[in-house]
């Protein structure tokens, strides 16, 4: 018995303080038994194995386009939580309830073993960088590569020329606000550019920024893509219309072949402002006599065209990709960044979308008052260790069914060390440096592939992962075998 003050009564009362260390010890018992319980143990198994099973749903459903990533629950906090949490209570009920005797040692190795085998996977989970290459079946044969697009990554690309040499710049979605643009890294110290909006979902559509001066008269155009009554400029004399991504080749058809566009306009000259990736903003004039012409537009410089008998005068501010003001139906919906590309006193935003692959997106060409800028928005890509080569591929299928056995690939590695062929399978992946390369998709046909999707990752943790496996492996035949054999000598003994 003790004598205590109470500062709300202060007369001296008695408190049993046995009462008191016995109910610590209850509640320090209570939390002993939860975290050394078989019975935790399993509930924990039982709700990390649940996760597991909904992260791989979650990865697959969630999954926008082939070749593209899910949602990745693999890396989220909570697996590691649960992870912790299991091996916690392993280590706890195995130095609690497990002998620390030579005939129990199996015991100790086993779950060494799992732990262990459960750090490595989660270093692997982690550390491991992870994507896949693309090659495209040309005249040639397969379009050598030398890099692979990282998975759950995104990056800008910008670049002066079509063919010229894209820097990349990294871009988290996540950590990525708008009141901190990010400055994107470009060839050319003349033009600032930096992303300034981003959208996991948004419809994109072309528009053309013109200036028209008519009989003294400005008015300023936002010109969409497109073939409806509104996405035309009309007057009594002609109809202007916006077309991107028009190649070279389309152009000369353009210019060399009747539009198709004079029915009801017959008496009305038709314009068409077209451009590309490789041609610059050019507007091709066919008049109602069948007559045509074309004039190519400089960003910001005024240029005096024919229409309908009559002199106007047209100034291209930008061609650029915007989210539409109402409704398109047929408008394109995705993942896109913004862009605010500034040259001198011209600036202009555009919106470039997000390519799974960059090989199969032509880049957004956005002219400027000086050279124009190419623009990409995807995954960022890291270097091969060389050069890969598929030099044959071939589709087996089950004997005497279309059931698909194999996809074979004949691949050249080529390093500074020299060149292999190895024989890339569908369970035969082959190592590239510190790479490791297995079979992935063959589209649109498997039987004639046009592209042939490669999956690569490196294999961070994977010596814990063998290491673990081997000792709880070894564990178990402890147990099986050699516990029994100790305690039959034990009992001779005895």
């Amino acid at each position: 018995m003790s004598l205590v003050f109470d500062a709300d009564n202060p007369v001296s009362s008695e408190v049993d303080l046995s009462m008191a260390d016995s109910a610590g010890k209850t509640r320090h018992g209570r939390l002993y038994r939860l975290i050394t319980g078989i019975w935790t143990g399993v509930v924990l198994l039982v709700v990390l194995t649940a996760y597991l099973v909904v992260a791989s749903i979650v990865a697959e459903v969630t999954r926008p386009a082939e070749g593209a990533e899910g949602v990745n629950l693999y890396r989220h906090p909570l697996l590691i939580l649960l992870t912790a949490a299991v091996c916690v209570n392993m280590l706890a009920a195995t130095f609690t309830r497990v002998p620390a005797t030579a005939a129990h040692m199996g015991a100790y190795i086993a779950h060494g073993g799992v732990i262990i085998l459960a750090a490595g996977a989660m270093v692997f989970a982690f550390a491991r960088v992870h994507g896949d290459l693309l090659t495209v079946r040309t005249p040639q044969g397969w379009s050598p590569v030398t890099a692979f697009y990282v998975a759950d990554t995104r990056a800008i690309y910008l670049a002066d020329s079509i063919d010229g040499m894209y820097h990349q710049t990294g871009f988290d979605p996540d950590g990525f606000t708008a009141a901190e643009p990010l400055a994107v890294t470009g060839p050319d110290e003349d033009t600032r550019v930096e992303a300034v909006d981003y959208s996991r979902r948004t419809a994109l559509l072309p528009i053309a920024q013109l200036r028209i001066t008519e009989d003294g008269e400005h008015r300023d155009v936002d010109l969409p893509a497109g073939a409806g009554p509104a996405s035309r400029v009309e007057t009594d004399r002609y109809v202007l219309m916006y077309q991107p991504d028009v190649s070279a080749r389309e152009l000369e058809e353009f210019t060399a072949e009747p539009l198709g566009l004079h029915g009801p306009d017959e008496d009305r000259d038709l314009a068409l402002l077209v451009h590309g990736p490789e041609l610059s903003p050019t507007l091709v004039v066919a008049r109602a006599d069948d007559t045509r012409a074309m004039h190519v537009l400089d960003i910001s410089r005024p240029a005096r065209v024919e229409l309908g008998g009559e002199p106007v005068e047209m100034m291209l501010h930008s061609t650029v990709i915007r989210p539409p003001e109402r409704e398109v139906p047929d408008a394109p919906v995705g993942e896109a960044v913004a862009l605010r590309i500034v040259r001198g006193d011209w600036e202009t935003v555009t919106w470039v979308p997000f390519t799974t692959f960059t090989d199969l997106a032509p880049p957004e060409r956005i002219d400027t008052p000086g050279e124009p800028v190419m623009l990409e928005f995807s995954r960022q890509r890291k270097s091969l260790p060389g050069v890969l080569h598929v030099r044959e591929s071939e589709y087996i299928t089950q004997p005497g069914s279309v059931v698909p056995r194999d996809y074979r690939c004949e691949v050249e590695l080529e390093t500074a060390e020299g060149v292999r062929r190895v024989k890339l399978g569908l369970n035969k992946p082959v190592r590239f440096g510190p790479l490791q390369v297995s079979q992935g998709s063959w589209l649109p046909e498997p039987q004639q592939p046009m592209q042939i999707q490669l999956h690569v990752t490196t294999r961070p943790g994977l010596a814990a992962v063998w290491i673990g496996c081997g000792l709880t492996v070894a564990g178990l035949l402890y147990g099986f075998y050699v516990k029994p054999l100790i305690l039959r000598r034990k009992g001779r003994r005895t």
